[in-house]
């Protein structure tokens, strides 16, 4: 399951900066797979380790927590909600590369073409919601 899907031209396939890109995302604990089924496009499916989250942990600690010498020295498992793993993995995408370059610079330069995120849950979201019956109904706003 991918976190992300980067979009690149078929064309800018071999160009250096995708490639460097892509192996700076490695390196900061991502992997990729590459799907190759549009003609004039490829797929980057982008995932993040759980180590990822665990290091962002401190960083999205809320107010309301306990004051740094009140937490435990082991910090327990963080909760990973699609909305966290969303914003998380597009902190990452928008920060400056190896390179000096962001995300979208890329995209400028015609390496990438955009990004989305992938939402879990769909399936449920037709199920319950998505159907002519359920028109009337409240929409599952938490769960959209």
């Amino acid at each position: 399951d991918a976190d992300f899907v980067l979009v690149a031209a078929r064309r800018a396939r071999r160009n250096p900066q995708q490639q460097q890109f892509l192996e700076a995302l490695k390196s900061k604990g991502f992997s990729w797979t590459r799907e190759d089924r549009a003609r004039s496009q490829v797929f980057f499916g982008i995932r993040a380790d759980s180590s990822i989250f665990d290091l962002y942990h401190t960083l999205l600690l809320e107010p309301q927590d306990p004051a740094p010498q009140d937490r435990p020295a082991t910090p327990a498992p963080v909760q990973v909600t699609t909305r966290l793993r969303i914003r998380i993995v597009n902190f990452i995408l928008s920060n400056l590369t190896a390179a000096g370059e962001t995300f979208e610079d890329l995209v400028k330069d015609g390496v990438f073409q955009a990004r989305f995120p992938l939402h879990r849950g769909e399936d449920e979201l037709k199920r319950t919601w998505a159907r002519w019956r359920a028109v009337c109904n409240r929409q599952p706003i938490n769960q959209i």
